[in-house]
């Protein structure tokens, strides 16, 4: 078993040499399979490993025997441990979710502080192919897409798992082989839990029908996993392609190049969209995603509003992806950045969306970034015709509650460049040009 569990991390390159590993150990069976696997191979593979137990602060005496356990197996193979608590029964009363979820949340905000503190490079942790293809079926229960039917994936980020193509039963069978004992999580027996259900109930009654539904429900995962993969990477194509800041803060989509996608790539897309914004897709569901796809067809200044504090609107041609936190688009802040230089005919003008050069000589009163004014117009022809700004605004079909906030590059009342859009044919570089002004609008944070 271990040559095939070498084999299996060598296959997913989980490690390079060097690595440092923090592997998590609750004192279950699969996680000390894991634990003694690594330490065997590290050698072998030219790794270093470190262990940390959560005691999730539920299971009394019981959780206080498996931090003991697990402290003393590391001090016997000479492996650094530490065992953290976490309140799980307080985050989950808090954030109003399930012991496991929280319990879930705890483990893996412990994992990451611990890796980050340690200098190391990966976490391990033990799912095995039982826990793989238990979660594929829930995930076929809740009606997921492509990314919740691909399961467990052998690395995710820094998160390797070495055993996922161990059953939970030669697991069992190789430690009893060792002489190795573990710890068992009585909990694990009881079937008042989803997960339990499906294990005990669900899976048994479905192998007398078919005793390889693990395997084939795995080999599906594969094939949704290739499909996930391949539909993310065009997603991310398009937002970086189209995807525009938009004036308030959010990101904008051209709703006809949207629209022009497969309806499975815009889902995508959505989803990802959704995601650049909130940071999670933490109880989005399908459903919301149609409601998306929808609101692209409608009209404009129709609204909708998703779970994590984000809402997307149609505006004019565009869909716009934001935070609706009160305050949200006031707390976002930009400034100008400006550089000088000497202009050399021929010099090719950067084609930027909010990097401008400029002719500095014909700035008359001096540059300021703010927004409208009472007054304020453009140069909109060569020959000197201008415009006023509200007009420009109109044309371009700025919306009436984004133009109070839309940024401008201001010589007086003279709109030098409504950023992000057009700038004024007055101040133009041309072959007559002799000193740039180059302005960069950035976002910033105070202190940076």
């Amino acid at each position: 078993m271990i040559e095939r569990i070498c084999s299996f991390i060598r296959e997913y390159e989980m490690f390079q040499p060097g690595n440092g590993v923090l592997a998590g150990i609750s004192g279950g069976a699969d996680s000390v399979c894991l634990l003694l696997v690594l330490h065997r191979l590290q050698e072998e593979l030219g790794i270093r490993i470190q262990c940390v137990h959560v005691h999730h602060g539920i299971r009394g005496g019981d959780a206080d025997r498996d931090a003991a356990f697990v402290e003393n197996l590391c001090r016997r193979l000479g492996v650094p441990c530490a065992v953290e608590a976490a309140d799980v029964p307080g985050i989950a009363a808090e954030h109003h979710m399930s012991l496991e979820e929280a319990g879930r949340n705890a483990r893996y905000e412990i994992f990451e502080r611990r890796r980050r503190e340690g200098g190391l490079d990966k976490i391990a942790v033990a799912h095995h192919m039982d826990d793989a293809a238990e979660t594929v079926f829930m995930q076929l229960l809740r009606g997921s897409g492509f990314r919740g039917m691909s399961g467990i994936r052998p690395v995710r980020g820094n998160i390797v798992r070495p055993l996922l193509r161990c059953r939970r039963s030669e697991i069992e069978s190789w430690l009893r082989e060792q002489g190795q004992q573990w710890c068992t999580d009585f909990t694990n027996l009881e079937t008042d839990y989803t997960r339990n259900y499906i294990r005990l109930e669900i899976f048994p009654a479905l192998e007398a029908v078919q005793p390889r539904v693990r395997e084939h429900l795995l080999s599906a995962a594969e094939l949704f996993a290739e499909a996930d993969e391949e539909f993310t990477g065009e997603a991310e194509a398009f937002l970086k392609q189209y995807g525009k800041m938009a004036r308030q803060g959010g990101l904008a989509l051209p709703a006809d190049d949207f629209l022009h996608l497969p309806v499975s790539r815009q889902r995508y897309v959505a989803r990802l969209a959704v995601q650049h914004e909130s940071g999670t897709l933490k109880d989005l569901t399908a459903g919301h995603v149609e409601r998306i796809l929808e609101l692209a067809v409608r009209q404009t200044g129709r609204r909708i509003d998703l779970p994590g504090g984000i809402a997307v609107k149609k505006s004019y041609d565009k869909l716009i992806f934001f935070s609706k936190t009160e305050g949200a688009a006031e707390k976002r802040k930009f400034r100008a950045v400006f550089t000088y230089f000497p202009f050399k005919k021929g010099e090719k003008i950067p084609e930027k969306s909010y990097t401008k050069w400029f002719d500095y000589d014909k700035i008359k009163n001096g540059a300021a970034l703010r927004t409208r004014h009472p007054g304020d117009f453009l140069q909109v022809l060569q020959s000197g015709g201008t415009k006023k700004l509200k007009d420009y605004f109109i044309e371009e079909k700025i919306p009436r509650d984004q133009r109070d906030s839309r940024l401008l590059l201001a010589d007086g009342n003279h709109i030098i460049w409504v950023v992000g859009g057009r700038i004024s044919e007055a101040y133009k570089v041309t072959d007559s040009t002799r000193r740039i002004m180059q302005v960069e609008v950035e976002e910033y944070r105070d202190g940076r």
